[in-house]
């Protein structure tokens, strides 16, 4: 309870109460930090802590190289740092809670819903305004001397991108966060109906019986009001549930134009060396263990696809049996395929 009042005759009481920790840091100072060789949930353990609550993470796992906190209170600039990454955060029952909208979207219907069951004056919208049908990314990197560039989905809609981004994993996430996001709330329903105290934020429920209308809506947002004549009344703010555009049509990571300016009219390993970028049939030296993929794909995207094996790269040297989307075929014997690596 964060603000309280009194007023008469008769003498009532108003009461107004708020999730967000008020007694805390959490959105009243702001700090400057930097977060480093970290990845999005023990950013967020962090913040969580400071405001004195728990985290509640359920999205996949997002390794950060750098990120600055530049004079921004934590709840905003958690906020938008899990936005930035394709996921949503919200604050419920005494915990900051950081979740995949597009797997909440994926998940059963709670409630089938008829115009029967809507108070009148229910809204429907659809609107193709500020959507897009892909994405072109493009950002060079001036410290790591790297452009990153991403492409996915087609068609004439093209949203451009450039947000900054220290790997191609990073970049590839950035830009389907954003084509994702632009296209969210492409359908919407507004509508009151009978309390559900069953219903709220985050559930599906199935709209039925309304035509090229019905379908599988997501709640952004339920408001239960309860008193006066109306009695007990949900309001809801629904959208429908749209594919998402998630695979990647190409993606690369190369040297920046200014270094390649630089090269020397030398020899193909001379021009790989001096760019620091491994070809077919090198050798190369990896520093850190990294986990071993099926296919260039998955390593891009950083995850493996049902029935493909996986393993892991050790420190060591390796021959580059191949490349692709900036990623790395390695192998201990020479001329023989090995596993795909992200090597950003």
């Amino acid at each position: 309870m964060d603000d309280f009042s009194f007023k008469g005759n008769p003498i009532r009481m108003s009461l107004d109460g708020v999730a967000i920790p008020a007694t805390s840091s959490f959105k009243s100072t702001k700090r400057t930090q930097t977060y480093e060789k970290t990845n999005l949930k023990e950013i967020g353990q962090k913040v969580a802590e400071r405001a004195g609550i728990a985290l509640f993470y359920e999205a996949k796992e997002m390794t950060i190289e750098k990120v600055e906190q530049n004079d921004q209170d934590d709840c905003s600039f958690y906020n938008s740092l899990v936005t930035k990454y394709g996921f949503a955060m919200k604050i419920f029952n005494g915990k900051i809670v950081v979740f995949d909208e597009a797997t909440y979207e994926q998940k059963p219907t709670i409630a089938t819903l008829t115009e029967e069951d809507f108070d009148p004056n229910w809204s429907w919208n659809t609107s193709i305004a500020g959507t897009y049908t892909g994405v072109k990314y493009e950002y060079t990197n001036s410290k790591k001397n790297k452009t990153f560039t991403v492409e996915a989905g087609d068609g004439d809609r093209i949203l451009t991108c450039n947000e900054a981004a220290e790997n191609l994993t990073e970049a590839t996430a950035i830009a389907l966060a954003a084509l994702n996001s632009a296209n969210k709330g492409t359908t919407t329903l507004n509508l009151t109906l009978k309390g559900r105290w069953y219903i709220f934020a985050t559930a599906c429920v199935l709209i039925v019986g309304l035509g090229k209308l019905s379908g599988k809506y997501y709640v952004d947002k339920a408001i239960h009001t309860l008193g006066g004549d109306s009695g007990y009344k949900t309001a809801l703010k629904l959208r429908k549930v749209e594919k998402r555009i998630t695979d990647v049509k190409t993606q690369s990571s190369t040297v920046a134009e200014r270094s390649k300016s630089k090269k020397s009219s030398s020899s193909k390993n001379s021009e790989s060396s001096s760019s620091g970028t491994p070809t077919k049939g090198d050798t190369y030296e990896l520093k850190t263990t990294k986990k071993g993929y099926y296919t260039a794909a998955e390593a891009a995207a950083g995850q493996v696809k049902p029935g493909n094996p996986s393993g892991v790269r050790r420190p060591g040297t390796y021959y580059v049996f191949n490349t692709s989307q900036g990623m790395l075929n390695l192998t201990t014997a020479k001329n023989v395929p090995g596993s795909w690596i992200n090597p950003n």
